[in-house]
């Protein structure tokens, strides 16, 4: 069944633009129509205060799956999107931002927000100002294969129409490959930044450099043994000192990788075999403990540890003794780091 309340599906400043406020704003929800006895509505959760803030708004569109959302360098909220389309800070549709990631799953997903719900970050473009990069990953679903091809970037002008922004480029074709979802890094220089992402069922990593220049790459490196699977579902993440990646699949293992923020380059492969289909993950802030789960258990890993596959601690265990209906059979979700320091974790229910 659909998902009632994914919280925290939010894959954006991955490497955390904390001191800028880009983060600050995380929409969520639905529209008003969905329930209207309860008419649960838009929702942003404001990291301005402390402790964050909650308002509700009205989205006019669905974000049951994928959520990117972008502030300007004051908290204030710019724009954010579903997959489908981009809304401005009013929450209407910005100009020339409907039908991202267009086709078949395009099709799907118009109604209730793309369904690739890890395939999506924003990236301020190094040396103007005002113009932000959104990647997204597309999407194909058929009887063989799911799985997330091509990768597209769109190109956003928040100069434009008083400040609402425009896209001025869309659904431009970056990599055309099957993909698993992007994270991005600060470049050590502290102005460009280095996109990565992976191919899937393989062990093959991509970066790109984003600098005032362009967008330059792909850099191919490959580390480590293939993946089991043929479709390869995982969950991919950075430390916030940008010095770790991991790449996780539920059936296969945890992969954790040392990423050098002036090269580029990967290294120092360590493995965590399969174990109780971990994949959902997370940092701490100081970049030492992750953190992964599945919908019953949150385990902690320390990462200096010269062996992290046996230093695990189970943080938390559900005995899903839950109540099957309001308020909702609940299930431990994904988890995303706040601008505050402080870990989220969302409640999956069904």
């Amino acid at each position: 069944m659909r998902s009632i309340f994914l919280l925290l599906l939010l894959y954006f400043f991955i490497n955390s633009l904390t001191a800028q406020k880009h983060d600050y704003n995380w929409v969520m929800g639905y529209e008003d129509f969905v329930n209207p006895e309860r008419a649960w509505g838009g929702l942003i959760m404001d990291f301005n205060t402390v402790p964050p803030s909650f308002k509700k708004v009205t989205t006019h569109l669905n974000i049951s799956k994928l959520s990117i959302s972008c502030s300007d360098s004051s908290g204030n909220l710019l724009f954010y999107s579903n997959g489908v389309r981009i809304n401005n800070k009013n929450h209407s549709l910005m100009e020339n931002g409907d039908t991202l990631n267009p086709g078949d799953a395009w099709e799907k997903s118009r109604m209730w927000g793309f369904g690739n719900g890890y395939g999506a970050l924003v990236l301020p473009e190094p040396g103007r100002h005002n113009y932000y990069f959104v990647f997204h990953l597309g999407l194909i679903i058929n009887s063989k294969f799911v799985g997330s091809v091509p990768l597209y970037y769109s190109l956003i002008d928040m100069n434009a129409n008083g400040g609402l922004g425009k896209v001025v480029q869309k659904n431009v074709v970056l990599l055309n490959d099957t993909l698993i979802n992007p994270v991005a890094v600060k470049h050590g220089n502290g102005r460009d930044w280095w996109l990565i992402l992976g191919k899937s069922t393989t062990s093959i990593q991509y970066t790109y450099l984003i600098t005032p220049n362009g967008i330059e790459g792909p850099f191919v490196q490959e580390f480590g043994p293939v993946f089991n699977l043929y479709n390869e579902g995982p969950l991919c993440y950075v430390s916030p000192d940008g010095g770790t990646y991991i790449r996780s699949q539920m059936f296969d293992g945890i992969r954790i990788y040392d990423f050098n923020r002036c090269t580029g380059q990967m290294g120092n492969l360590r493995f965590i075999p399969k174990s109780d289909n971990l994949t959902g993950g997370i940092f701490s802030p100081d970049s030492r403990m992750a953190y992964f789960n599945n919908h019953r258990y949150l385990i902690q890993v320390d990462l200096p540890a010269l062996d992290p596959g046996a230093y695990r601690d189970t943080l938390a265990h559900f005995d899903r003794l839950g109540s099957t209906g309001p308020p909702f059979y609940t299930y431990l979700g994904w988890a995303q780091l706040g601008p505050d320091g402080k870990i989220y974790m969302n409640n999956l229910t069904t």
